[in-house]
């Protein structure tokens, strides 16, 4: 008996494409303007971590007043790139706690406020899945009340992201979500984050201090670019703390800061080592040898492990090139001063 042949599809095979088809078609979302390409994007979420302490909420305060003041982080704010700023903290009081750090105090423009614990009339009851937490997102920015075209900071992040920030795809989910949810208000999105508790075994530890973010690797991989605060402890430099800067499209900034008696953040002065290493390098299109730096500054200025630490961090900062074999070169663009 001979029996028909059934033709079944399933239902995730691969159909013709039909190009009159509208479930085939999408448009574009129409993203803010770049803040500070290519250091922030239009409508991108990026993270700045650190350690517990490490001062990440006067971070936001001292890059909040240079935006606002037209440099910031070593780069000049393009003209009408956003359109105002707002910071939403979910974890402390504005009114009693956050307003009164100097780091927020008589800023060049005004600053559009909202805390969590401050707003009474939320049921957090309400809030116990993933998905309601972009919702909750949603919920402050309606309370906010932001420009389009704002520049959104947001402090700590992790809220929106749901209960467990190991599970790698839920918080791919969620930042996709809220890449959605940027995108609808017109809005870019600069938020804290935090490392995990330190290894008492420093052999297991991340090397790179980037990769100490508490949490699955998709923070890093579902955002643009990601800022680390890294204490004087953890590089090893009394007094410095550097912000390291990992933009997706550019190479890596750092920029070093120190601590007033406030605790707020002010430019670090040039390191006297640095000054007399950056006289000795050529301009582009010329270069010199470590050795010859080794003669010229190894041992009256500074030791040869120092001075490899400082070609190094300057390399990956951006500031030096290195070219050939151990010859260096300043950028043809040069970069911000370290410190």
């Amino acid at each position: 008996m001979t029996h028909p042949v059934l033709h079944n599809i399933h239902p995730f095979a691969k159909q013709p494409w039909d190009p009159d088809a509208g479930s085939h078609t999408y448009t574009p979302q129409i993203l803010p303007k770049d803040p500070l390409a290519p250091y922030i994007l239009g409508g991108t979420i990026n993270l700045l971590g650190g350690s517990h302490q490490a001062g990440k909420t006067p971070m936001l305060g001292r890059l909040i007043r240079d935006w606002m003041s037209g440099e910031v982080l070593g780069q000049q704010v393009p003209q009408g790139a956003i359109t105002g700023h707002g910071i939403l903290t979910t974890n402390r009081s504005w009114q009693h706690g956050m307003a009164h750090s100097p780091a927020f105090k008589d800023l060049p423009h005004p600053l559009n406020t909202y805390s969590l614990i401050d707003d009474g009339t939320f049921d957090l009851k309400d809030f116990r899945t993933r998905i309601a937490r972009v919702e909750l997102l949603e919920r402050c920015l309606d309370r906010m009340q932001l420009q389009r075209g704002s520049l959104l900071w947001v402090d700590p992040f992790a809220l929106f992201l749901g209960s467990n920030l190991l599970d790698f795809d839920a918080c791919a989910v969620s930042c996709l979500e809220i890449h959605k949810v940027l995108a609808a208000r017109n809005l870019t999105m600069i938020a804290t984050t935090a490392t995990a508790k330190p290894k008492a075994d420093q052999e297991n530890t991340y090397p790179r201090l980037l990769d100490r973010i508490y949490g699955t690797a998709s923070q890093l991989s579902f955002v643009d670019t990601c800022m680390y605060l890294a204490t004087p402890d953890e590089l090893q430099r009394a007094n410095i703390y550097t912000l390291q800067v990992y933009p997706q499209y550019a190479k890596m900034l750092s920029l070093d800061f120190v601590k007033d008696d406030q605790g707020c953040f002010l430019p670090a002065p040039p390191d006297a080592e640095f000054v007399q290493l950056f006289e000795l390098i050529p301009d582009s299109g010329n270069s010199i040898a470590k050795a010859a730096l080794i003669d010229a500054l190894v041992p009256k200025v500074m030791s040869r492990a120092t001075l490899t630490r400082m070609l190094r961090q300057c390399v990956e900062g951006g500031q030096l090139v290195k070219s050939g074999h151990g010859r260096y070169s300043k950028p043809p663009a040069s970069l911000p001063f370290p410190g």
